[in-house]
């Protein structure tokens, strides 16, 4: 349920120094006064808290009252519905609990472009001269088109060496062609040849047991022939895959080694560093909790005993410093009286003391972050040896499978090889008691079915290698199409981040130009965000020429960056349309705009936004200068209470 907030109430308890506060805040300017500083930063604080993600957090502990482990904002909408927002103090940070006023996904964009605290991320940036990419783009969608588009370029890379990895196996498959081509032809020749010789045979040939004796035995050779050229051709494929299993398996076994070189250290002793770092970093936070409650315990004393020269506006600023330092205080810790300049001097020091073991904190957390890294280093190194042993198993099962396989394979060749010459020595015996008649013819017959068994056998490995040949052209053209959609996708990607890029900082450009219309300063024409997201300013030389300024961040003044801070934060609650799901912008105090500009501000601010709360200090002359109303904050209890923020 989204909140109508054209007109609230917002009440606020125990949030920063405020005890309680109950605010209308009603279209138009709303101008909300706070006696001091930490009074307008707690203001601020309430409205950041009601579009605060629920869960714990540590990063919004400030916002709880330091004397408090419980507080609470609450806004009722102009439906009368309330919505409340709680926070509750637990270990190592708060509990955020209660009612969402928005879309989870639309609070980044009010807590960024819409409250203008002094911690406010846009401000922050520009104060530190960075680049605006990240801030402004972050919650758009560009950041899952980047995504999509370095999977889509990871798989690119894939099907790209697939493909290379293809197309040289596919590598004189047209020679091969070819030559099956050329093989075929030639065994047509030899069986027409074969069929004349064999007519010829048939006329010299006499019906006697000798020419068929001769004719079985030279077709047994041609047989033992073909059966030899195959068996060949088997240990020729057989012996390189045999010796790259070997080259394998050696591999393997390097790469183990020297996995187990790089691996040094032990899952047990990096575990035990880590615990021994993190009772370490605990004993700290316990320290830093016990300063905590020891300066707060001196701060309250030290302020509530300086309440008669506070009362006092006209005495002397050297009277109220005599008299703050000479006072004399009892210390809340010890009991023991001392001077209020030697307690606020213990208090600095613990302060000191704070800051040093919050810097032990931090090296403590890097240390645990590196042994960490060590830990998934050994975890990668152990997946990585489980992998090549896993490698070195199946090489050798394949290795033993083949070399088997070749043992037969040689075996069956000699037996072959055996065979081929029993039957030369008879085909020799035949021959000479055949050469009165037709040894020509029979010779002529013998070499032809040598030939064809010759080259059937080659055509059959031919054959072979072309269909292996066509399975990876199918493969390669599936891969083709896959690398040409995936480029034509990232194309679109590519150019889809740019137009949404380029569109976002135009709108940019266009809304800075329109509000820093209202807030000129001196030698300063306007603020421009380059396609890179740096922001530049184009100065006035001295002869009135216009120029660009490349450092023009780093060299800006302190109010020209507020301004322009102010300014981009504007131009992200316009370009955004926060608007549309939270018509109302915060704005700390404005002292750095002359009234002049302030009421530019104000009147451009009031076209595009129904309601604009702006917090000032008491007694300044915002109220009277800025043409509207005010609402002043009328807190049930006092302002401030405890340590202030």
């Amino acid at each position: 349920m989204k909140a109508d907030l054209q007109n609230f109430e917002i009440t606020a308890h125990n949030i920063g120094g405020l005890t309680s506060i109950c605010l209308s805040i009603k279209e138009g300017l709303n101008v909300i006064e706070a006696p001091n500083a930490s009074g307008k930063t707690s203001l601020l604080r309430a409205f950041l808290l009601s579009v605060v993600s629920v869960g714990k957090s540590r990063d919004y502990s400030h916002i709880l009252h330091s004397g408090s482990n419980y507080g609470f904002v609450e806004i009722k909408d102009a439906k009368g519905r309330t919505f409340k927002k709680e926070i509750s103090r637990i270990p190592k940070g708060v509990q955020i609990t209660g009612d969402r006023i928005l879309d989870e996904k639309l609070e980044p964009l009010v807590r960024r472009f819409a409250i203008g605290g002094n911690n406010n991320e846009v401000l922050v940036a520009v104060r530190a001269g960075q680049n605006m990419k990240q801030i402004l783009l972050e919650y758009t969608n560009i950041d899952l088109l980047r995504a999509e588009l370095n999977q889509l370029e990871e798989q690119k890379r894939k099907l790209l060496t697939e493909k290379e990895d293809l197309e040289r196996k596919l590598t004189g498959t047209s020679q091969l062609q070819n030559a099956f081509e050329a093989k075929n032809a030639e065994i047509e020749a030899l069986k027409a040849r074969h069929l004349e010789i064999k007519e010829k045979q048939k006329e010299l040939q006499a019906k006697d047991n000798i020419s068929k004796e001769y004719e079985h035995t030279t077709q047994l050779i041609g047989e033992t022939m073909g059966l030899i050229s195959r068996l060949e051709a088997s240990i020729s494929s057989i012996k390189p895959r045999i010796s790259l299993l070997e080259r394998e398996s050696e591999n393997y076994s390097q790469k183990i080694d020297a996995a187990k070189m790089e691996k040094q250290g032990s899952y047990g002793l990096i575990s035990s560093s880590i615990a021994a770092l993190n009772e370490k970093k605990n004993q700290s936070r316990s320290q830093i909790d016990t300063l905590y409650h020891f300066i707060d315990e001196i701060e309250k004393q030290l302020n509530s005993s300086s309440g008669f020269i506070m009362d006092s506006e006209e005495t002397s600023g050297s009277i109220i410093e005599r008299a703050f330092l000479e006072e004399t205080i009892t210390c809340p810790l010890c009991g023991q009286t001392s001077l209020k300049s030697a307690m606020d001097k213990h208090r600095t020091q613990l302060i000191n003391l704070r800051k040093e073991q919050l810097k032990n904190i931090h090296q403590i957390e890097l240390k645990i972050s590196e042994l960490k890294e060590e830990e998934e280093k050994l975890k990668r190194i152990d997946n990585d040896i489980r992998e090549y042993k896993q490698g070195i198993s199946s090489t050798h099962l394949e290795l033993a499978s083949l070399k088997t396989r070749l043992a037969q394979t040689t075996t069956q060749l000699e037996a072959a090889e055996e065979k081929k010459e029993r039957l030369e020595s008879l085909v020799l015996e035949l021959e000479s008691k055949m050469e009165t008649r037709f040894s020509e013819v029979t010779k002529q017959f013998s070499s032809v079915n040598q030939a064809i068994g010759r080259l059937e056998t080659e055509i059959s490995s031919i054959e072979k290698k072309l269909q292996t040949n066509l399975k990876f052209r199918e493969g390669l053209d599936k891969i083709s199409k896959e690398l040409e959609s995936a480029e034509e996708r990232i194309i679109t990607l590519r150019q889809e981040i740019r137009s949404q890029e380029e569109n976002i900082r135009k709108n940019f450009n266009m809304i800075l130009k329109e509000v820093y219309a209202q807030l000129r300063f001196k030698n300063v024409d306007s603020i421009i965000l380059d396609p890179d997201f740096e922001l530049k300013v184009s100065r006035t030389s001295g002869d009135g020429k216009g120029y660009f300024d490349r450092e023009s961040i780093k060299t800006l003044s302190t109010s020209e960056l507020e301004v322009v801070g102010l300014v981009l934060m504007l131009s992200g609650y316009i370009t955004y349309r926060v608007m549309e799901f939270y018509p109302v912008i915060i704005l700390d105090e404005l002292t750095f705009l002359d009234f002049q500009r302030l009421n530019s501000l104000i009147e451009y601010i009031s076209k595009n936004i129904k309601s604009v709360i702006l917090t000032t200090l008491s007694g300044e002359k915002i109220a009277n200068e800025v043409q509207r109303y005010r609402l002043k904050a009328q807190p049930q209890e006092s302002v401030l209470r405890g340590r202030t923020s």
